[in-house]
């Protein structure tokens, strides 16, 4: 329950917010040193929305500019992680799907992987990432999320891989990214679960939330109620671990989970 100390929900202004724990400082973003440190603040928990947020977190251009910034060899591309493998699958299996876009797509590890035949869009903070996903073929929209509102397209599939724990609202995320959907649309998010043994184990030090530019976490809660919310058909929730880390790390591993979401034909 929520305590005088305790902040309100930054995405439903709920009250009913538990504190989860103190998370470790940041000494890194997106691959580049933060000198001083970030401090981590802490890790709470919303019981009528089911986000988990960090508190406090820092105003959104301290964010941006570093995004912008950051190299294209921070995650450089290589063999597709079981997350990616799943969506790539769940794109080319959906039946007449012919445009994705991919928002946050870094270099376009994700969209180059798709077969030849989708019509292949991105958007990308980082402004070296941006250009090598360029080089690939991949058509470039945008560097920032509140620019998505701008957007005159609308695509079959639209997903975002590791992005939604970025922000400061991932309903609002959510619905920004429905809102550039055709009727009968598919939306796939792929981000941290904390709803996970492992992570209620490990509480504000798990490593997910240690990363400092993680600052909001979603749960199976969260996910069914965004489907309700915007009459959706939540399809699947699909678990998996991020990598394979051996028998002793396996528990930890476990924490993501692929949401995909279905658009009402209108």
């Amino acid at each position: 329950m929520r305590s005088k100390m305790n902040p309100t929900c930054r995405q439903c202004r709920s009250e009913s917010v538990s504190r989860i724990g103190r998370i470790p400082d940041g000494y890194s973003f997106a691959g580049q040193p933060l000198v001083p440190p970030w401090g981590g603040g802490t890790l709470f928990e919303c019981h009528d929305c089911g986000l988990g947020f960090r508190h406090p977190v820092r105003q959104q251009s301290d964010y941006e500019e570093l995004y912008e910034s950051a190299a294209e060899t921070v995650w450089p591309s290589g063999p597709l992680r079981s997350d990616q493998l799943r969506i790539k699958s769940l794109i080319e299996s959906r039946a007449g799907a012919k445009s994705v876009l991919d928002v946050g797509c870094y270099d376009g590890g994700l969209l180059n992987a798709l077969a030849a035949r989708f019509e292949k869009f991105g958007v990308e903070a980082s402004t070296r990432a941006a250009e090598v996903a360029r080089r690939r073929g991949i058509e470039i929209l945008g560097s920032k999320i509140s620019g998505l509102s701008l957007l005159q397209q609308r695509f079959d599939v639209v997903c975002a891989v590791d992005v939604i724990e970025h922000v400061p609202d991932p309903a609002e995320f959510a619905r920004a990214l429905l809102r550039l959907l055709n009727p009968g649309g598919l939306l796939l998010l792929s981000s941290g679960a904390i709803d996970t043994a492992a992570w209620r184990v490990a509480g504000g030090g798990y490593w997910y939330c240690s990363i400092a530019e993680h600052i909001s976490f979603i749960s199976l809660k969260w996910a069914r109620q965004l489907a309700l919310e915007q009459q959706l058909t939540l399809c699947e929730v699909d678990r998996f671990r991020y990598a394979d880390l051996g028998v002793t790390g396996r528990a930890a591993a476990r924490r993501q989970f692929v949401v995909e979401l279905a658009k009402a034909h209108l």
